[in-house]
């Protein structure tokens, strides 16, 4: 039974680095349909999401705090080219 007060942020790369065309939904519907391992992928964070014993996926990023997504971001934006 996972324990609903914990409270926690993930972020993950929705498209695993791949270059996504402008029609995002269907793509990733298709990718999902086509890809089992892209659907393992959502499988996994989906139960992690629930399940607050279960892992992490590889992909994705976990903070206990706002700050800690706030401060990657706050790089990630600063390393961005002009």
């Amino acid at each position: 039974m996972s324990d609903w007060s914990r409270q926690f942020l993930i972020s993950s790369s929705a498209h695993y680095g791949e270059e996504v065309p402008d029609d995002k939904p269907w793509h990733t519907w298709d990718k999902l349909r086509k890809d089992e391992a892209a659907r393992n992928k959502v499988k996994e964070l989906l139960y992690c999401l629930v399940d607050f014993a279960h892992p992490v996926p590889e992909a994705c990023h976990e903070w206990a705090d706002i700050g800690g997504l706030k401060a990657r971001y706050d790089a990630f934006v600063a390393a961005l080219p002009d």
